[in-house]
């Protein structure tokens, strides 16, 4: 499968993926009004019991044995380390890693948020429904853009957009007279350019190390994962869940990883020309 195929089954797959912490709170509110606190842990209990049933007898390995890889852990980190020494690798992740932290960071903080704008905490899940029909639309998009034109034009397209969404959301908290309403609209914007970042940028990166695409994919969800878990930590401790600061915070972590692919994105770009 060439890189721009993988591109577009990502855009199938990822709405899925990247909808799924939004839509969980969704879930979790409607679990904790009918029920109470334990009723979540069931069910997620469930749910993962599910998967695993699934995964086990539906589907089945379509690498033929020989060409498979004994499973040891030696052989994970070494497989890990190689990857990660592999510098347009670390680039093009670096792309998903920034859409997801600010991502994660506003979906974490957003409870806090909402209710400081005075929104009740029993309609904070319903507020997440906006934000992933805009990302699922960013997939829509990004998709038809793949038709015409390189994926790395592609994913600019969605970093514009995701900065322009990160900026407007902090600008709104300090001059709009509803930050409630604009809150909602200027992340919607950021999450449809995620609908671009996440997938297009987690194609390039793994398709950098196609050797060993699968040990890519896996590091990738590790950094996705990791960088996710560390931005709304930190987030979360600087800004002591003040609206305002939260606000800055996101979209400086937008500004930040706009600088650093447009300083890149050049020289990878044409390194990739070069190699191919």
């Amino acid at each position: 499968m060439d890189k721009k195929a993988a591109g577009k089954l990502y855009l199938v797959i990822f709405p899925f993926v990247g909808t799924s912490p939004a839509i969980a709170p969704f879930v979790g509110g409607i679990l904790l009004q009918a029920f109470n606190w334990q009723a979540t842990f069931i069910f997620l209990s469930l749910f993962i019991l599910l998967i695993i049933l699934l995964c086990y007898f539906v589907l089945t390995e379509t690498l033929p044995p020989i060409k498979r890889q004994s499973f040891t852990s030696v052989g994970i980190i070494k497989s890990s380390i190689r990857i990660l020494r592999n510098k347009q690798f670390i680039f093009y992740a670096v792309i998903p890693c920034f859409a997801y932290a600010t991502y994660f960071a506003y979906i974490v903080e957003s409870p806090f948020f909402l209710t400081a704008l005075g929104l009740s905490t029993l309609y904070i899940g319903y507020s997440y429904i906006g934000v992933s029909l805009t990302y699922v639309l960013g997939n829509l998009v990004a998709r038809m853009f793949l038709k015409q034109e390189s994926m790395e034009r592609a994913v600019r397209r969605g970093y514009v957009i995701f900065v322009l969404g990160g900026v407007l959301f902090a600008l709104q908290m300090y001059i709009s007279p509803w930050p409630f309403v604009t809150s909602l609209i200027t992340i919607s914007i950021l999450t449809f350019g995620n609908g671009f970042l996440l997938p297009l940028g987690t194609t390039l990166a793994t398709s950098s190390h196609p050797q060993a695409a699968g040990a890519a994919s896996g590091v990738m969800g590790a950094l996705q994962l990791g960088s996710a878990a560390l931005s709304f930590a930190v987030i979360g401790k600087m800004s002591e869940h003040n609206p305002w600061s939260v606000a800055v915070l996101l979209a400086t972590c937008c500004i930040v990883g706009f600088i650093i692919y447009i300083r890149k994105a050049n020289y990878f770009i044409n390194l990739e020309k070069q190699s191919s």
